[in-house]
This record gives C-alpha cells, structure tokens and sequence, in this order.
C-alpha cells in the first residue's frame, strides 16, 4: 500500500496527500514542495508546516502546529509542534485505499 495518495485538482495541477498520525489527519502538499515521488518511502522537502487549520478527526476541526520533515517514508516532528508527538520520528501511516 501507499503512503501518500496523488490527488488531481484541475487539469494542470496535482495535489498529494498524507495521514499524519500526529494529528491524527489528512495533510496535504502540491508541486512547491520537492517529492521523490516514492509513494511507500516518500521523501518531501522542505520541512512541512501547518499551523492553525490541521484538519479534522471524528468530524471536529483540529487547531494547532504541525512540523516535520518526511524522510524515507518516516516523519520526523519538530519541537514546535502542538501534539504529542513532537520531537519523535515515526512511520507514515500507509493511506487507506
């Protein structure tokens, strides 16, 4: 299975998602952000940051800041982040198909 999923916004552009099992919910990124385009081991640059807005769990907004950096199909979360996870590297959660 995938870790990240190729989403087509318009006829040009493309848009790629991920769960961050930090904030327990979808990001997502586009063509500004550097990707291998290794969807099991996926590596993004620069660092991912999401501050505010997160998503959403069990239908409720999540606020607050998520950073990391996603190497090899790990993520790594920085000390800025406002979960639990900050300042640990984890795997991506594979995407539900």
């Amino acid at each position: 299975m995938s870790k990240i999923r190729k989403v087509q916004r318009s006829e040009n552009t493309w848009q790629y998602h991920f769960i961050c099992p930090g904030c327990n919910c979808e990001h997502a990124f586009d063509d500004r952000w550097q990707f291998n385009q290794d969807f099991d081991k996926p590596t993004i640059s620069p660092s991912f940051l999401q501050k505010g807005f997160l998503g959403f769990k069990d239908e409720k907004p999540i606020y607050g800041t998520c950073h990391s950096f996603i190497k090899d199909g790990k993520i790594e979360f920085l000390g800025d982040c406002s979960h639990e996870l900050k300042n640990q590297t984890v795997d991506l959660i594979e995407y539900p198909s």
